[in-house]
């Protein structure tokens, strides 16, 4: 059993670690094919809206490392 709790650990870290290169693959030649601020802006906007989107699950909330889940929140856009 512990054996089993151990392979699902590595597998969803390593699921992780992947996912992440994966974002930053296709993120840093978007950010870098324009020198628009409003592109670069637009951009930002739609990545943190995905993170607060993501920190919003409680399952997928609980897997982020608590200094990832205040840094999104203290980026969150003010509410008028």
């Amino acid at each position: 059993e512990a054996a089993a709790a151990s392979q699902a650990i590595r597998t969803e870290s390593r699921w992780q670690a992947d996912a992440q290169q994966l974002i930053f693959k296709y993120i840093q030649p978007l950010l870098g094919a324009t020198d628009d601020p409003m592109a670069r802006k637009a951009l930002a906007m739609l990545l943190m809206k995905a993170m607060r989107r993501a920190i919003g699950d409680p399952r997928r909330r609980a897997k982020l490392p608590p200094e990832a889940v205040r840094t999104i929140e203290s980026l969150a856009e003010p509410t008028s």
